[in-house]
């Protein structure tokens, strides 16, 4: 396993518009398991991942990271989020 002082002089290196396209890619992605269970009642999975605490898993803890570093980066990370939810949006019509 590579060791986290390793993975975050490797994230340091990096250009911030990477490292959040790389984050919610890593952390963000839902598993087949998390699809089906959403397939087979969305109300009901939300209820259930926003009863688990941030510090119990990872993909919540990365959401809290997330916001936490938008909030305080927004002025950089907007322009880099709504060009990526555009790209998407006209990738879906």
């Amino acid at each position: 396993m590579i060791s986290i002082v390793y993975q975050f002089t490797i994230l340091l290196s990096i250009d911030r518009n990477d490292f959040v396209f790389y984050f919610v890619a890593r952390y963000f992605a839902l598993t087949s398991t998390d699809l089906e269970e959403w397939d087979h009642g969305a109300e009901t999975f939300y209820h259930e991942q926003d009863m688990v605490q941030w510090k119990d898993k990872l993909r919540p803890c990365a959401e809290s990271l997330y916001l936490t570093l938008f909030e305080k980066y927004r002025e950089v990370l907007y322009a880099f989020v709504l060009q990526n939810l555009l790209i998407l949006i006209h990738s879906l019509y």
